[in-house]
């Protein structure tokens, strides 16, 4: 199975603004437990979400890029985007309704929801058989992550110079959208891949990581 990121449009002629909403609404309550300023990946209450306010000229596409909702807290999504999901395998996760207005503060057609992700996927990577390197202004070197815990006890500055060289998942993971704690960013099988693009959602696009991402039963051990 073929793993790819998956990251916001930026191009015009899709979104027409990136991104797409700078705030939420001027009368969203901030201050509140559950506004989304209060809340991180963590959390466990249902977030304020009333509402996101689109730029002008920003098109309601299937996947929002929001700034004040970081992507680790969750995505917004189209129903549609929803329901392709839910024919999907994702770790444990929720969905919120979302309020979304454009710039005049009407709201669009589109039913949104936020979709987050409650765990993290470390403990299905098999670190035996992956390798994370360091850069320093002296050299490059390997770094030893054996474990999870390895993975989520580094430290903030040891996280910025840290980078995967290849990532070996379990060979009974099936998951086809995870994220991971210190490395950041969904990554999506090409199954799902495929299904977001047949049915014509917008506003999202797909790479190829940085480092592979590989079911450990086609890993030997690296060097």
């Amino acid at each position: 199975m073929e793993y790819f990121k998956l990251k916001s449009a930026i191009e015009d002629q899709i979104v027409g603004v990136y991104p797409q909403s700078i705030k939420m609404t001027d009368d969203y309550f901030v201050r509140r437990s559950d506004s989304i300023w209060e809340m991180d990946i963590h959390s466990k209450i249902p977030p304020n979400l009333d509402g996101i306010q689109l730029v002008k000229h920003a098109r309601a596409t299937d996947l929002l890029s929001v700034v004040p909702i970081s992507p680790i807290f969750g995505l917004v999504i189209s129903e549609e985007g929803k329901e392709v999901l839910q024919n999907f395998n994702a770790p444990p996760h929720r969905f919120f309704e979302v309020k979304v207005y454009d710039h005049q503060k009407n709201e669009t057609q589109k039913n949104y929801f936020l979709f987050r992700l409650l765990d993290f996927q470390n403990e299905s990577i098999s670190f035996e058989r992956s390798k994370f390197m360091v850069s320093t202004k002296e050299k490059i070197q390997t770094l030893a992550i054996r474990t999870a815990a390895d993975l989520k006890n580094l430290s903030p500055e040891l996280c910025m110079d840290m980078y995967p060289k290849l990532i070996s998942l379990r060979s009974d993971f099936q998951f086809d959208i995870f994220y991971f704690d210190k490395i950041g960013g969904y990554f999506v099988s090409e199954r799902l891949k495929n299904a977001v693009e047949s049915a014509g959602l917008t506003g999202m696009r797909f790479e190829l990581p940085e480092f592979p991402i590989l079911q450990e039963d086609k890993v030997t051990a690296p060097n």
